[in-house]
């Protein structure tokens, strides 16, 4: 009997593990085995010593690849690690774009409040921060506030 067994290094859609039956490989013997040690020290160098002892049970095995498991997760995690730099590289180019077009608004809003505004309506001194479609006066509003008794433009 065995606990939870963790089958894929990715989960798997429904997050719901599916059975597992263990069986004896002298029931069902397979061409390709894994065999996974864990080591306290560096897993290169007790890679000969391994060999030898699965030698001295069975001269006639083949070992075929020799591999930390850092190495061997990479071979299943490379398409995720592609996809999160793709994805990293397009949030940047989406915060580029972001910040040129807040750049574009902020420069053309300072381009109608300073250049565009007409001299005849300015005040006086260094630019005010009033947008020019606000402080705008024709000749109509002129002769309404003359009318009023308010007097001349600003």
């Amino acid at each position: 009997m065995a606990a939870d067994v963790q089958q894929f290094l990715v989960p798997q859609r429904g997050g719901e593990s599916e059975e597992t039956v263990y069986v004896p490989m002298a029931q069902a013997p397979r061409q390709a085995v894994t065999l996974v040690v864990r080591t306290r020290a560096d897993p290169r160098a007790h890679a000969e010593l391994i060999r030898t002892e699965i030698w001295k049970i069975n001269p006639d095995v083949t070992i075929n690849t020799v591999e930390t498991m850092e190495e061997f997760a990479s071979k299943y995690t490379v398409a995720l690690d592609v996809l999160t730099a793709i994805l990293g590289g397009f949030s940047v180019f989406a915060l580029l774009l972001a910040s040129l077009g807040t750049y574009g608004v902020v420069a053309t809003l300072v381009l109608f409040v300073v250049t565009l505004q007409p001299a005849s309506f300015r005040r006086p001194g260094p630019p005010t921060w009033t947008p020019c479609w606000c402080s705008r006066r024709n000749e109509a509003t002129e002769r309404r506030a003359a009318r009023k008794g308010f007097g001349g433009g600003v």
